[in-house]
Parts: C-alpha cells; sequence; structure tokens
C-alpha cells in the first residue's frame, strides 16, 4: 500500500474523532505539506497528530515547521522516533514560538538525536511568548542532551511567573551531578506547576537523591516522581509525593 493510501485509510478511520494515527507511516516532506495544508486544515476537528516513526528527520521537521498556521486546532502532537537533530527542532520551536500552534499543550520528542545545543529551541517550547502559553506536556525520553544540557534547560526555567509545564519527562537523557543541582534550586526557588517528573534511567545514585530530597519538600504540586532504584536514599522522603524507584 502507498503512503497516500496509508494517510487516507487513516483519514477515513479517524471519522469524527480528535485522533489522527500516522504511526510508523513514512512520510516525505511533501507528505506532510499536503497533509496539513490540505487534509487537516479543512479537518478542524481533529487535534491530536501521532506522527510516532515516521522518518521526518531534518527535512521533513523543517517543512511541518513552515506548514503549520493551517493547523492551529493542534493541541497534541507526538513526534517521537523521527530521527529529528536540533536544527529541526529549532525550526519547529520558532514556527511554534511564533503563534501558529497557540492550543498546543501536549509534544513529545522521544528518542530523537538531540543534543545539548537543543536547549533554547526546548526553552522556546515551554516558555510563554506572545500568542503562546507554553507546553504543559513535554516529553524528552531518550533524547541524549546530557548532564549539562538538563541542567541549562532546567536554569532556563527559573522565572517568575513561572512556565505553566506539568508533566516533564527526561528519562534516560543523561541526567546526573550538574541537573539534579539545577533541579534542587529550580524546585526550592520557583512557584512550578510540575506535578509529574519522569527521571528513571539516568545515572542517579543515593548522593544525587539525597540531594533532591530537601528541595521536594518545596515541591507544593509535584505529585509523581520516578529516579533510578540505585538513587535510593537512607532519608524520609516528602509523603505528598508519589515516588517510583524504577
Amino acid at each position: 500500500m502507498s503512503r497516500i493510501s496509508d494517510i487516507h485509510l487513516a483519514l477515513r478511520r479517524t471519522g469524527d474523532s480528535e485522533d489522527l494515527d500516522l504511526r510508523f507511516i513514512q512520510l516525505s516532506p511533501q507528505d506532510i505539506e499536503r497533509l496539513l495544508t490540505s487534509h487537516l486544515a479543512h479537518r478542524k476537528h481533529i487535534q491530536q497528530l501521532w506522527l510516532h516513526g515516521c522518518c521526518l528527520r531534518a527535512i521533513g521537521a523543517k517543512r511541518l515547521a513552515s506548514s503549520m498556521s493551517k493547523t492551529p486546532q493542534l493541541t497534541h502532537i507526538s513526534l517521537s522516533d523521527n530521527c529529528i537533530p536540533d536544527d529541526g527542532l529549532t525550526a519547529l520551536s520558532d514556527g511554534i514560538e511564533q503563534g501558529t500552534l497557540p492550543n498546543l499543550y501536549y509534544l513529545s520528542l522521544r528518542d530523537n538525536p538531540l543534543t545539548s545545543k537543543a536547549v533554547p529551541a526546548l526553552l522556546q517550547l515551554i516558555l510563554p511568548s506572545t500568542g503562546y502559553k507554553g507546553v504543559t506536556e513535554l516529553s524528552l525520553e531518550g533524547c541524549q542532551i546530557g548532564d549539562d544540557g538538563c541542567a541549562s534547560l532546567l536554569e532556563g526555567m527559573n522565572m517568575s511567573p513561572p512556565p505553566r509545564l506539568e508533566v516533564l519527562v527526561m528519562s534516560e537523557t543523561g541526567f546526573a551531578s550538574a541537573a539534579t543541582t539545577a533541579l534542587a534550586h529550580l524546585l526550592t526557588h520557583t512557584e512550578l506547576t510540575l506535578v509529574e517528573l519522569l527521571l528513571s534511567g539516568n545515572p542517579l545514585w543515593t548522593t544525587h537523591a539525597a540531594q533532591l530530597m530537601p528541595a521536594l519538600y518545596e515541591a507544593k504540586h509535584l505529585r509523581s516522581l520516578s529516579l533510578p532504584r540505585a538513587s535510593h536514599p537512607d532519608v524520609d522522603v516528602p509523603r505528598h509525593i508519589n515516588i517510583a524507584w524504577t
């Protein structure tokens, strides 16, 4: 079956649903442009777009960015496992920050080859700007932005008023010592609305978790936290947070 047939079949299956599932359909830049400017532009009820594993790469991400103005209704986009590098993400974040997706609240970038150079683009997605509120749910699982990159991202969120981020997935990102220090400072000095934070699969040990525990008492909104099993400290943990040691 051709890509075009796959897309049309997915559109027919969607019907009146808010979800369009195109996972694992290899999409060319032309497919992406046609999808947004033609199909979705005339289907305003579709608000959630699943593009997991569609081989977008940088050129597909850039074409997506240039076509997003036709689909302001989108609230949810999954771009997991698409080989999107830093420059592809920069193009996306520039377009989104300019208000092309004013209702966007969920974005998954899981398992894309991002580095610490992607941090400015990630902050554009998180922080509010004119015509853009910032995402409330962001997944960076498997994006190897490294310890310094994670720290820079958290330091960039230390602002007033704080970003409206509620769910942040940073599992398997290289989050370690520098990021732990930055997170502890952020939780202590900023009234974050963060409800769920996932940090499993990172090189964190008991010393890191022990450093983090006092700051968690200041995280009034945080209710769910995952940490590596090896980081379980021999100290009291906040009772208002459900901590999973995985």
